[in-house]
């Protein structure tokens, strides 16, 4: 009986051992790399796209803003602030630009509205890549459009909404797109 206790006692012993150089042991697991950093350089425009300047002021600044909100990024710069080492570059070219027509959007009712009859409508071609090897994280036509109130055809004053709003709208849908890359990339990282 008293073999079995010390033979009890030898392995608990020797489990307790196990566990603790177990634990002391440097996790296997791949440990989660710190989020990148990203450069934002001045929106390009295409040939031909008339995009009125502060339009592209407001982009360029709501973009950098949006990106700070989803601290998926160590670090956001915007061209001009500092050195230039972010982890990831951004390429992005406003391709199309629709000012719309407040007119057409304070008369449209019910379907017309529904539809954005008279909406400020931009598209933006972003391309986000890593410098270190030129790998293409991102490649996407990104669209946004302010169309007033659609969803109560009866909320007129909906209508009357600065066609500026689409910059909103558009910085808002980019910065998602960027931050799923970002993802992607800090996960194979």
């Amino acid at each position: 009986m008293k073999s079995q206790f010390v033979a009890s006692i030898a392995g608990s012993f020797a489990v307790l051992v196990f566990a603790i150089a177990l634990a002391s042991y440097p996790s296997a697991a791949k440990t989660k790399a710190p989020a990148p950093s990203i450069d934002i350089p001045h929106v390009q425009i295409a040939s031909g796209v008339d995009v009125p300047k502060d339009y592209i002021d407001a982009l360029e600044q709501k973009l950098t803003e949006e990106l700070d909100k989803t601290k998926a990024f160590t670090a956001v710069r915007q061209e001009g602030q500092g050195a230039s080492s972010s982890d990831l570059q951004l390429t992005w070219t406003i391709t199309r630009f629709d000012p719309g027509s407040r007119k057409k959007r304070v008369s449209a009712t019910g379907y017309g509205r529904l539809f954005g009859v008279g909406a400020t409508k931009m598209q933006i071609h972003a391309q986000l890549r890593n410098p270190v090897n030129n790998a293409i994280l991102l490649d996407r036509d990104v669209e946004g459009a302010e169309k007033g109130n659609t969803m109560n055809p009866v909320n007129f004053h909906a209508a009357f909404r600065d066609s500026k709003n689409v910059v909103n709208v558009e910085a808002r849908k980019l910065a998602d797109e960027l931050k799923k890359a970002a993802h992607n990339y800090s996960e194979k990282n």
